[in-house]
């Protein structure tokens, strides 16, 4: 596909450059938008683009953004194949092409989305009966046994807190809320500071890069 950048900074340059390119696709795009608000009040969404004869009989389906923050790569991935091959496909064969499925993770950065639900571990029915898995059966039962051995002592624990304490947790608790708060609302700075643990991750790893790499 040649040298071309097809990433975008943020979430909503992503959508802008995926809609350009799907509007000249010669696709059907739909429009789901997701009610939670994203960076600044931007409306967030979820697209969908079918390309293709409407009866065929197979169908690819490509989605981008599951995992929110991961949307990047997908997105970059999506334009690509539109720039490069939008509007010719084999014959009976359609492409459906979701971008953004997690849109509040991708614009605030966040692998989970608006409901801190990680959509790659819930590809299932909610509307029919859940299945049942013994082994989380039997981690559940251990899990109330735990709570039940913990809740007196925590209990007694909590009990002695006394209100300064509960004070010093609750300036804790708004400070750490206001760095979040300043963290989506400079995806750059957020960018900026997961880049430098990634290469500090990577060195620790491998040694030192030169420059060239």
């Amino acid at each position: 596909m040649g040298s071309a950048n097809y990433f975008r900074p943020d979430y909503a340059a992503c959508r802008a450059y995926f809609l350009n390119l799907a509007a000249t696709s010669g696709g059907e795009l739909m429009r789901a938008v997701n009610p939670a608000p994203g960076p600044d009040g931007l409306e967030l969404s979820t697209e969908f683009l079918r390309l293709g004869p409407a009866d065929a009989e197979r169908a690819l389906i490509l989605v981008s953004g599951t995992h929110g923050a991961e949307g990047f790569a997908g997105s970059a991935i999506q334009c690509a194949w539109l720039k490069a091959h939008g509007g010719q496909l084999p014959d009976n064969l359609a492409v459906v092409m979701v971008h953004g499925l997690n849109a509040f993770g991708f614009a605030h950065l966040r692998r989970v989305n608006e409901n801190n639900v990680d959509l790659n571990r819930n590809f299932i029915d909610h509307e029919a009966e859940h299945p049942f898995n013994e082994g989380y059966a039997k981690l559940d039962q251990k899990r109330i046994h735990t709570l039940e051995r913990l809740l007196p002592d925590t209990a007694s624990f909590l009990a002695g807190v006394s209100p300064e304490q509960i004070n010093t947790l609750e300036k804790k608790m708004i400070e750490e809320n206001q760095e979040m708060k300043e963290d989506l609302e400079s995806p750059e700075k957020l960018f900026s500071e997961r880049k430098e643990k990634f290469w500090e991750q990577m060195e620790d790893w491998f040694g030192d890069f030169s420059k060239d790499q």
